[in-house]
């Protein structure tokens, strides 16, 4: 299903697994987070477990301008999800973005305008704890994500977790090793030439990391825009229904990827 009227500035890729109530939100709140930046939207439906309600759903947006829908019979994990709904789209920019995010006013606006700058290949944003963060140790309103970064046991973290979003040291977060795929902007043309997400990783996590690395091996940055903001449900649909994702096996994977170039930086940072 598809209906495209106007050349877009940026692909919004959104992977779904369920969830519509959280969907819904994040959707509406696409519009005041582009601004005047022209968009395409592609849903891409990982096989949701209720398929009358994901049809209920698809048929009340089905009237919205420039909406891809695209879906899988079988869940093919994020990686593979993602890379299926950006071939869709036709512009130079994709924002992968979560369905459990919740953008704020001009941030997909404001992470396009970093891209004027030619050496930006990846763009993250600052992300919060949302009220309905599922699970422990995640204070409404404080960070969620300013970028992921490695500690000195070779970890990735997220750096500043749980501060204030109005903290100064937060807010001077810029370039970083890492982004979360949950909100990450990438430049079409090097997606292209990586071929995406490594889709090693099967049902996901480190995809994003991995794919960051990509960006600094061809000589981009990787920053965090602090200006850009949204709320994160974190692990929603991961608790919902008990997605059990292979941790273990995937750091396995992208350290035999990547472990000759990992250097401990989270100090940097903070």
């Amino acid at each position: 299903m598809s209906k495209r009227k106007q050349k877009a500035d940026v692909s919004i890729v959104i992977p779904i697994f369920g969830m519509f109530g959280y969907l819904d939100k994040c959707i509406k709140s696409i519009p005041e987070a582009c601004g005047d930046v022209a968009y395409e939207l592609i849903l891409f439906d990982n096989n949701s477990p209720d398929r009358d309600e994901a049809e209920k759903y698809y048929k009340s947006i089905e009237g919205m301008e420039n909406l891809i829908i695209a879906r899988s019979n079988e869940n093919i994990g994020f990686p593979m999800a993602c890379n299926k709904g950006a071939s869709r789209g036709k512009a130079p920019l994709v924002f992968f973005l979560n369905s459990d995010v919740t953008l704020l006013s001009n941030s997909v606006k404001s992470m396009v305008d970093k891209f004027q700058d030619p050496e930006i290949g990846v763009v993250g944003m600052k992300l919060l704890f949302s009220e309905d963060s599922v699970g422990e140790n995640k204070p409404p309103g404080t960070v969620q994500h300013v970028g992921l970064a490695l500690d000195i046991k070779g970890m990735f973290q997220h750096v500043f977790v749980g501060w204030s979003k109005d903290n100064p040291r937060v807010n001077k977060v810029c370039e970083v090793s890492a982004v979360t795929g949950a909100a990450m902007m990438v430049r079409k043309k090097f997606w292209l030439r990586n071929s995406g997400f490594f889709e090693g990783y099967g049902l996901g996590t480190y995809e994003d990391a991995d794919l960051c690395y990509a960006a600094t091996a061809a000589g981009y940055k990787v920053i965090v825009d602090v200006e850009a903001v949204g709320y994160h449900f974190t692990n929603a649909t991961a608790s919902h229904y008990r997605i059990p994702y292979p941790l273990k096996e995937n750091r396995q994977t992208f350290l035999q990827r990547w472990g000759k170039t990992l250097v401990y930086d989270e100090w940097k940072v903070l």
